[in-house]
């Protein structure tokens, strides 16, 4: 298999490895509503919310490539190499490329 991803085509994951996501609004509205979000963390300080949904992806999912060639961001910092893809089940979600091959 090749590793050249265009936008469009379709890969398969090679390796289990997780996908993200930007939380959405509804998400972060009950995460407020939760208890989790209450008080004070372990060194004293407020909670961060959280800034991204996980996904695992277990070898041989195939996925549609939306985007080939991304820079996104994850939890609090930034990745490179990485994809935009909708899962099976429609899901819009960022996976590293290295995990991944392209299906001809």
């Amino acid at each position: 298999m090749k590793k050249a991803f265009r936008k469009n085509d379709i890969a398969i994951c090679t390796h289990t490895t997780h996908a993200w996501r930007s939380v959405n609004e509804e998400e972060l509205d009950a995460w407020y509503a939760s208890d989790s979000s209450k008080g004070m963390d372990c060194a004293g300080e407020s909670k961060l919310s959280p800034r991204d949904t996980y996904f695992n992806v277990d070898p041989g999912t195939i996925v549609h490539i939306l985007k080939a060639r991304v820079k996104v961001s994850q939890g609090y910092r930034m990745v490179s190499n990485c994809m935009e893809v909708m899962l099976s089940n429609g899901e819009v979600v960022n996976v590293e490329k290295r995990k991944f091959d392209s299906v001809v």
